[in-house]
């Protein structure tokens, strides 16, 4: 968390923008993953078939307030980065003091 927004990052080995879910619901950013994987391999007389399925879903509790119409989340090489611009009356705002 800086003064501007809160930022949010979360190892998703294997994963692309395509598995993930976000959504902001009240105070907490909650991400959901499903991951299906199908492998089919013949050879000869032989054929084998393999699925993989898991998910995931995990719920971080926001420190302050957040606009999630301005959220922003980009996936690379496995790390999911959420980016949450704080709302105006959380940020922080430094007061000048003036000698009198």
């Amino acid at each position: 968390e800086d003064g501007d927004q809160v930022v949010i990052r979360v190892e998703v080995p294997g994963m692309v923008k395509e598995d993930l879910n976000l959504e902001v619901r009240g105070d907490a950013l909650i991400i959901r993953g499903e991951k299906r994987i199908e492998q089919e391999q013949g050879n000869g007389r032989y054929r084998v078939r393999q699925c993989t399925f898991g998910s995931f879903r995990r719920a971080f509790q926001l420190p302050a307030p957040v606009i999630a119409e301005k959220a922003r989340a980009i996936c690379s090489n496995g790390v999911l980065r959420v980016e949450l611009p704080k709302e105006e009356r959380a940020r922080g705002r430094r007061i000048e003091v003036r000698s009198g």
